[in-house]
């Protein structure tokens, strides 16, 4: 009996000095790991695993409430790589799992923590051979946050982790490039999930949030993240450097919403509102104002998928959705946007000061200035992101009312010709570089076009170009627009010949065939003109006539009108402009008063001499046949032979004794006229 006392008394002793001992570990504890050699040694250990510094000022162990590691100012260094460090940083284990020798961290608070990152340290990057293409699966995501769960999991179970008014920035040669700042987070660690709030400001954006949860077993997850007053162009400044069009001040909000698919797909939906982004090229800007964005994306493999449901634009006035498709594995890109409700005079200015001295763009806008484009869609693709910017890879498709369309001399190539139609509409595709038009229709002056068809190469001096068009025109516009476009000066004379032009005309113009040489052809279908002709000492009207040019000749058919008195119908000639100026009329009717030609035939000097005993001429012959040749300038020269009947003739010659009345006559002529031989 007393052995066992004994024995209890010896236990009890034991146990006592044990927790004497224990209670002056407690209290020796703080000042033994502040202690400068212990201090040392956790400084160099942890240093040589994070292959830099690390150093603290304190280091405090508590046990009340609960037990729990603080360590005050703690800084570690990663030379050209990491500087970071925290005021003050908790560690919290777990009470039971602590008594039976094993450290369970229940949370780990870091407050004040400031991080900042070298993006031009670290490893030279690998050069891709010429051709290569970047490649991210999703595959990669799944292989990579499947371990790090794993290892969470493991090690730090259960554990909370508490981010108070962090600080992080990234740098490039030591100068700030993009920094967070009152950084918010708190972390629910696996076994489960992996839960995460997180709320920061930055130069990026004016404040953000992210909410995500990630189920452990099957990598189901779901996020949604939103930014207020995002400052889109300080990030594309820094990844275009080198763009001539830099991106100024710009704002927006952004909402996404995330889901992942068992770590293997990924797709998401993003919103945006008020947003604006600024171009500035020299001392211009261009400020983009929208109203709202909306769209969707997925990536499942190597596959990347976009589209944009909706992107609303105030100013320029444009409304686009589209779609962008990349598979690295094939190769092939894809990219698709179809627009509607545009007004091109905005639309162009924009686009002319982002594109600068890019041909495409400066060649479409010169020629197309104004107007409403109710829907145009863009379709490029291609094997890499240059192909898509290449023009025989780009398909345009659209259709354009109220436009305005202008046509400079630089790309006609006709000299001293500028002009510009109102009123435009019709269909317009471009296509492996060539643009094309059909049911084209607009205002030209006084002119409508209509039934137009266009064909025009966008590169190249020698790009094919075809323009073909029926126009009802105002006659009165017409020579000098005709001179200029036949540069031929036979051409241009004889148009300097008419005066008082009025009347209408329904033609058919055609130009073409390429741009370095554009000849002109028109077919008149229909007319109605009154003028005065110099070569004519009469007024002009012209009732009707089927006639064309090309090639330096003037071709006629059906002509009829009248002059002074006179009157003439179903006259063919053609008029050759080409070498010596030469006419000549085939066939034709007419029925004539002889006084007005005998005044005309006297003013002319070849027949001053055969018409000097005549002292004068009346009445009216009607000729079923006539036939004109000779040189166009030459008015002595042309070759007469007619053949009609007078139905009425009085002449009075030095010759005769009296008048000669003639009170009619059938199948008179079968000769020249005032040549060899008088009417037979």
């Amino acid at each position: 009996m007393r052995t066992r006392k004994k024995l209890f008394f010896w236990i009890i002793g034991i146990l006592g000095i044990l927790l004497i001992l224990l209670l002056v570990i407690l209290l020796l504890l703080p000042h033994i790991i502040n202690l400068e050699p212990v201090k040392q040694k956790i400084e160099a250990r942890v240093s040589r695993l994070i292959e830099g510094e690390m150093e603290y000022q304190r280091a405090d162990v508590t046990f009340f409430p609960q037990p729990r590691v603080i360590i005050d100012r703690s800084r570690i260094a990663i030379p050209d790589k990491i500087i970071g460090s925290i005021e003050r940083l908790t560690i919290v284990p777990r009470i039971i799992p602590l008594l039976r020798g094993k450290v369970r961290i229940s949370l780990v608070q870091a407050e004040r923590p400031t991080i900042s990152v070298d993006l031009a340290s670290g490893a030279p990057k690998k050069k891709k051979s010429k051709g290569e293409a970047s490649r991210l699966s999703s595959h990669v995501i799944a292989e990579t946050i499947a371990p790090l769960l794993g290892f969470l999991e493991s090690k730090v179970p259960h554990t909370t982790l508490l981010v108070e008014k962090g600080q992080f920035t990234l740098t490039e040669a030591r100068q700030p490039i993009f920094w967070f700042r009152d950084i918010q987070v708190r972390a629910q660690l696996p076994p489960d999930q992996l839960v995460v709030d997180l709320r920061c400001q930055s130069n990026l954006w004016g404040k953000m949030s992210i909410a995500a949860q990630l189920e452990t077993k099957d990598l189901n997850g779901t996020g949604n993240i939103e930014v207020t007053d995002l400052h889109p162009h300080v990030l594309l400044n820094y990844l275009n450097p080198a763009t001539p069009a830099l991106f100024g001040d710009s704002r927006g909000n952004l909402r996404i919403s995330l889901k992942m698919d068992q770590g293997k797909a990924f797709q998401g939906e993003i919103q945006g509102s008020s947003p604006y982004l600024t171009f500035q090229r020299g001392e211009k800007k261009r400020v983009l104002k929208g109203k709202a964005l909306n769209g969707a994306f997925r990536w499942q493999d190597d596959q990347i998928h976009f589209s944009l449901t909706e992107l609303r634009l105030e100013n320029p006035q444009i409304r686009l959705s589209g779609e962008f498709f990349m598979d690295p594995t094939a190769p092939h890109i894809r990219l698709e946007i179809a627009g509607r409700e545009i007004d091109v005079s905005s639309v162009r200015e924009v686009a002319l000061d982002l594109a600068g001295k890019v041909e495409v763009m400066q060649t479409v806008f010169d020629i197309v200035r104004g107007g409403e484009i109710p829907y145009i869609s863009f379709k490029t693709r291609g094997r890499s992101p240059a192909d898509l910017g290449r023009l025989e890879n780009i398909s345009i498709r659209g259709n354009m009312v109220g436009g305005r369309i202008f046509f400079s001399e630089s790309l006609t190539r006709l000299k001293g010709i500028d002009f510009e139609l109102g009123d435009a509409a019709g269909e317009v595709t471009i296509s492996r570089g060539i643009l094309e038009g059909k049911n084209l229709a607009a205002q030209w002056e006084k002119t409508r076009v209509s039934q137009g068809l266009l064909r025009l190469g966008l590169e190249g001096e020698n790009a094919p170009f075809h323009l073909e068009a029926l126009g009802d025109v105002d006659l009165s516009h017409l020579p000098p627009f005709l001179k200029k476009l036949t540069g031929d000066p036979s051409f241009s004379e004889e148009m300097d010949r008419f005066r008082e032009l009025q009347g209408r005309a329904k033609a058919k113009l055609v130009l073409g065939e390429t741009l370095s040489s554009i000849r002109p052809q028109v077919e008149v279908q229909e007319l109605n003109l009154s003028a005065r002709y110099d070569r004519i000492p009469y007024p002009l009207q012209i009732e009707s006539v089927q006639a064309a040019y090309g090639g330096g000749k003037i071709d006629v058919k059906n002509l009829k009108g009248v002059i002074g008195k006179s009157s003439f119908s179903e006259i063919t000639g053609q008029i050759n402009l080409a070498g010596t100026p030469y006419i000549g009329v085939s066939s034709g009717k007419s029925f004539i008063w002889v006084e007005e030609i005998y005044a005309w035939l006297t003013s002319l000097e070849k027949f001053k001499v055969p018409l000097q005993d005549l002292k004068s001429l009346q009445g009216a012959v009607a000729l079923s046949f006539m036939s004109l040749q000779g040189p166009l300038n030459q008015q002595g020269k042309w070759d007469f032979r007619i053949q009609g009947a007078v139905e009425r003739l009085a002449m009075e010659a030095s010759m005769l004794p009296g008048p000669l009345v003639v009170q009619g006559a059938q199948d008179v002529g079968d000769g020249t006229l005032f040549g060899k031989r008088w009417f037979g």
